[in-house]
């Protein structure tokens, strides 16, 4: 077997690598939370545990730094709390902590520089809920 049929399966398998687990983590069908299927954005399972969009939003920022330091990429990403507002569309939202650390264990996987930049578009999770009054003052 040539050496370019070994390099082609190892691709094939790790975009279905990819694929289960993009489906094995997309959103349930549940929509009371912001995103969901259709999206097109990967929405870890949750665990129940609310958090606020300031922690979910540096827990995935600090994460995605971590991890472009780890590739030692040079790299720019949103600041908070846009990065999350960019990928679910809502201000002030909770966010389920299961499912931020979901998003961050998907950011470890990148397996460089461009894959980590992908991922930071990719992953959303899910939203509890707006504060009734809207963002805090």
């Amino acid at each position: 077997m040539s050496a370019s049929h070994i390099e082609l399966r190892g691709s094939v398998a790790a975009l279905l690598g990819l694929y289960l687990f993009a489906a094995a983590c997309s959103d349930s069908g549940d929509s009371s939370g912001g995103g969901g299927a259709g999206d097109g954005l990967l929405h870890p399972p949750g665990n129940g545990t609310e958090v606020d969009e300031t922690s979910a939003c540096e827990t995935m920022r600090d994460a995605l730094a971590d991890g472009a330091n780890e590739l030692g990429c040079v790299a720019t990403f949103r600041t908070c709390p846009g990065l999350l507002r960019a990928l679910q569309g809502e201000d002030c939202a909770s966010y389920d902590e299961g499912s931020v650390a979901g998003c961050v264990d998907y950011y470890a996987e990148a397996a460089d520089c461009d894959d980590l930049t992908a991922r930071a578009d990719h992953c959303g999770p899910e939203s509890i809920g707006n504060p009734p009054a809207g963002c805090p003052e």
